[in-house]
């Protein structure tokens, strides 16, 4: 056997260590576990008093290679999962933040056409000369403004020419109220066009409707209300949208 308190070896008849003095009596104490044989020996002994072994020295057990990478793999797992959990929290975020977000002008298409031009712009303004509860951009606006005034030459030379190649033995007078006649209902639709548009237009700027009576007020009315439909697009109160609401509930 070995002696508790140095570790030297003692004889089993020995009352006391030959080195340090240390009697025997005092092995039969309380016990713990010893490192490196794992039987039991007193609670205060600096070395095994079987094997020797030094008990200030700690004792590294060496795990199987398995278990060392089964806790890598789960490590690897964790990890993994912990960074696709952050990704979908992070869409998830995004999409929230997408859909609660105020509208600003930089998310709205700044015309209801993808290019607007004098022949698309027409269409539209044609298209919807009886929706009011929509919005209009401002390129829509000026190039079907335009594509109306292009209509509405077409429409005077179309005329006169119907007018000047008509026989002479036709009576003049009848031939003159029938041209009064379809220019005043041109000149009505043109009006009725122009207005729904500007209200459009004015919904898309948020300004108020009303403003469109402006265009029949002599002189400086229409001049007036042109200006005001230049205003560039607003969406602060998110009013109104390029496609018409009644389409949608149908």
């Amino acid at each position: 056997m070995y002696c508790q308190k140095c570790g030297h070896e003692v004889k089993l008849t020995d009352t006391s260590c030959a080195f340090c003095g240390t009697l025997a009596s005092l092995m039969n104490t309380e016990t713990k576990e010893c490192k490196q044989c794992q039987k039991q020996i007193p609670v205060n002994a600096n070395y095994c008093i079987y094997c020797g072994h030094d008990q200030a020295q700690l004792k590294w057990q060496s795990k199987p290679q398995q278990d060392i990478e089964d806790k890598q793999q789960m490590q690897t797992n964790t990890t993994q999962d912990w960074f696709s959990n952050f990704q979908d929290e992070q869409e998830e975020l995004k999409q929230l933040f997408t859909q609660y977000k105020p509208k600003s002008i930089e998310n709205l298409p700044k015309n209801e056409s993808r290019k607007p031009g004098l022949i698309t712009s027409t269409k539209l303004m044609l298209r919807d000369w009886l929706t009011i509860n929509k919005r209009m951009g401002l390129g829509d606006f000026w190039w079907g403004y335009a594509g109306l005034w292009c209509l509405t030459i077409l429409f005077s030379v179309c005329l006169g020419a119907i007018v000047y190649l008509l026989p002479s033995n036709i009576n003049q007078d009848l031939v003159l109220r029938v041209v009064v006649f379809l220019g005043m209902c041109w000149a009505l639709l043109f009006y009725f066009i122009n207005f729904t548009a500007l209200i459009r237009r004015y919904h898309d700027a948020e300004l108020p409707a009303i403003l469109c009576v402006l265009m029949f007020v002599p002189f400086l009315g229409e001049l007036v209300s042109l200006l005001l439909a230049m205003r560039p697009q607003k969406n602060e109160f998110g009013w109104y949208s390029f496609e018409d609401p009644f389409k949608r509930r149908r």
